[in-house]
């Protein structure tokens, strides 16, 4: 096999874009460590938008722009977001007939006469805002703190369908639903608003919405809010798009995060569901320490040197010439 270094020199050229581009949503929704927000970091330069043409969209743009794609438009993506929240359904319905079960307890193994609840997060678990994504894509673009909290001020992100027949389904069996999201807290009343608009159960008796910090010890990592709710509730099942909104634990490197995996494999598809998010997540932070300062060409090459990357035969024989 050749060496990678030219492998990572012609990609990074082809996808340093895409990756400037999702940089934003990354940093403000996924799970840390990594899980700091754009309102904690420097702002980016930000370049006034423009409205360009959809051919426009430059060719260095595919991997978002396939990623975008496929979150929006899919029946592929619309087929694995069904089949995940029937199999939630399917579990809820066991859960509730089983005592023992439990997705969360704090440890502290006292839940059995709690009532139920699940817990899920809000973007791209049961609102899809790859329209936002999409805007990123377009030339001239970039996803920043003032684009982002724009984005949610206006509270029309599609409902991502099952997710809604999913939540009143769980409320109909009288299990209380939490929405656990990274979002600020400045950012509730605008969370909620968008949630009820598409019907979402929201109990006007108590907040389940819960943001970060809305409370000071509510941080990038939910298990604080998970420990609150467990608090008087039995929680059943938890279901993200992310590695932090489902498992607990620091996940700082790849390793670190298939190692999560690894080690809590029979809870996967059972208390915890991860529903597919290409766009942005810790995933990508992970591969360069979540160091978002970093080039966007050092971010790229960090990546592609993790990959393994096939090569003809043709090309190794080009390369001992």
């Amino acid at each position: 096999m050749v060496s990678n270094s030219k492998n990572i020199a012609l990609l990074v050229g082809v996808a340093v874009v895409s990756s400037a581009v999702t940089w934003g949503l990354t940093k403000s929704l996924s799970g840390t460590s990594g899980n700091e927000t754009l309102l904690e970091v420097a702002e980016p330069t930000v370049v006034e938008a423009v409205e360009p043409a959809p051919a426009e969209v430059s060719p260095a743009l595919a991997d978002g722009l396939k990623a975008t794609y496929w979150a929006q438009r899919s029946a592929e993506y619309e087929a694995t977001v069904e089949a995940l929240y029937d199999l939630a359904r399917k579990n809820l319905d066991e859960a509730l007939e089983d005592p023992t079960w439990s997705a969360y307890d704090g440890g502290t193994g006292d839940f059995a006469d709690k009532p139920p609840a699940v817990i899920l997060d809000v973007d791209e678990t049961v609102l899809n805002h790859a329209e936002l994504q999409a805007w990123g894509l377009m030339p001239g673009n970039r996803i920043s703190r003032k684009t982002l909290y724009e984005f949610f001020d206006e509270a029309n992100s599609p409902a991502i369908k099952p997710a809604l027949a999913f939540t009143k389904y769980a409320a109909s069996k009288g299990v209380k639903v939490f929405y656990v999201t990274n979002r600020l807290a400045p950012a509730e009343e605008a969370t909620r608003r968008n949630l009820e608009k598409h019907g979402f159960p929201i109990d006007d008796s108590m907040d389940t919405v819960l943001l970060k910090e809305e409370k000071e010890e509510w941080t990038s990592k939910k298990e604080t809010r998970w420990a609150h709710i467990a608090q008087d509730y039995r929680i059943l099942l938890l279901i993200g798009d992310n590695l932090g909104d489902v498992a607990e634990g620091i996940y700082d490197t790849p390793e670190a995060r298939l190692a999560i995996v690894e080690d809590n494999r029979d809870a996967f598809g059972k208390t915890r569901i991860v529903i597919p998010n290409p766009l942005y997540g810790s995933f990508e932070g992970a591969a360069y320490g979540f160091n978002y300062g970093k080039p966007d060409t050092e971010k790229v090459a960090d990546m592609v040197s993790q990959m393994d990357i096939w090569v003809p035969k043709v090309e190794e024989e080009e390369a001992a010439e």
